[in-house]
């Protein structure tokens, strides 16, 4: 009995190493050229001339009166001439005011498997998770309940509700 399994796996072996697989079509594919201008990556010619670039994030934001005249492009590569720009520095009389801070607020009030409440409070785009006895930005958080916390700072004691 083993004698004949022993034949019937060599057979089936043998004929595994013998099998040959169909043939595969193999796909080329061929690189279409790239264009020139397409190369070019956006404001390398600026960059390459050493142009000083305008802060997009200031608050001075220059009016078409308050631009320079075009610079000639050296290379003559037919792009479009650049322009320098100057910002003028707006006056201290121009400049808006700081905007007041922002108030804070109770967001939440949250309560672990311990039974400890810790309060989530915010203030503008910041925020804190705070438990009884604890500080952030001169804040120290004195009690709280479900729908308060009552804060002690420098100035004294105040009491935020829930929003």
């Amino acid at each position: 009995m083993v004698l004949i399994g022993a034949f019937l796996l060599g057979g089936i072996s043998g004929i595994a190493l013998l099998w040959t697989d169909d043939t595969e079509t193999v796909v080329t594919l061929q690189q279409e050229p790239v264009p020139q201008s397409a190369t070019e990556i956006a404001g390398l010619s600026a960059a390459a001339q050493k142009m000083p670039l305008r802060n997009p994030f200031s608050y001075a934001h220059e009016t078409i009166a308050e631009t320079s005249p075009a610079i000639e492009n050296s290379k003559g590569d037919g792009h479009p001439p650049l322009q320098s720009v100057s910002l003028a520095q707006p006056s201290p009389a121009s400049t808006p005011p700081a905007p007041p801070p922002a108030p804070l607020v109770l967001r939440g009030v949250v309560t672990d498997a311990n039974g400890v409440r810790i309060a989530i409070l915010g203030k503008g785009t910041e925020g804190a998770a705070l438990s009884v006895g604890e500080t952030w930005e001169g804040h120290t958080l004195r009690g709280l309940t479900d729908t308060s916390a009552t804060l002690e700072t420098m100035s004294g004691s105040i009491t935020v509700a829930r929003e």
